[in-house]
């Protein structure tokens, strides 16, 4: 690595817009939304499969 390769990385792991940190927390965000979007879709699915059960009886 260069001297500025080694710079650059310090200093985008030092915080602010565009660093590591703001990169790792909206990495954690997107997948806590997906988590909850998948979440959602298994509540759905068990709704309407439920719904469907009732429905035959």
């Amino acid at each position: 690595m260069t001297a500025q390769i080694t710079r650059s990385i310090a200093q985008r792991a030092q915080g602010g817009e565009n660093s590591l940190f703001d990169t790792a927390e909206g990495v954690i965000k997107w997948v806590d939304d997906f988590k909850a979007a998948v979440q959602q879709a298994i509540t759905d699915t068990q709704r309407v499969e439920e719904a469907n059960r009732m429905g035959r009886s």
